[in-house]
């Protein structure tokens, strides 16, 4: 009888151990709340952008900066960037096209809970769902650049 008891107790064991050893995949993120850019009723939406991008925090570190060029001149698809700037509680969507930089677009409701994620420093990848509209705010910069202003509709770490 002791030696069944303690049988149990270990066949319990194991399967505690192999059950606790499983871990489901967690998505992090989801939709995310609307809110307006500025003069968003006085412009026209530009165009539909969904797909993954590089999400970093605050700034981007020179290797990535590197291995994204790198990504750019290998492909004609669009590669995108996101940076949010946890000092101003900004960030920018930046796309690159045919291996040159053609777009950035400022977020106008980057999500809070992204802030409770621990983002590395060399970024992660994240799939979003957004719009882009016609930027009412002046930008100075480079002609070639088209400056626009973004609503997420979903943001989901990978």
């Amino acid at each position: 009888m002791k030696m069944k008891i303690l049988k149990f107790i270990a066949l319990m064991l194991i399967l505690a151990i192999s059950f606790s050893s499983c871990t489901k995949k967690v998505e992090l993120g989801g939709d995310v709340p609307y809110k307006p850019c500025p003069c968003e009723e006085e412009k026209s939406s530009l165009e539909s952008y969904q797909g993954e991008a590089y999400l970093f925090k605050d700034s981007i570190p020179e290797q990535m900066v590197y291995q994204i060029r790198t990504e750019l001149s290998k492909t004609t698809d669009r590669v995108c960037w996101i940076v949010y700037d946890s000092k101003t509680n900004s960030s920018n969507l930046t796309v690159g096209y045919d291996r040159n930089l053609s777009s950035i677009g400022e977020i106008c409701n980057f999500p809070d809970f992204v802030e409770e994620w621990n983002i590395p420093p060399n970024g992660c990848k994240v799939y979003f769902e957004g719009m882009s509209y016609e930027s009412c705010t002046p930008k100075g910069g480079v002609a070639v650049i088209n400056y626009f202003d973004f609503i997420l509709t979903s943001l989901k770490r990978k």
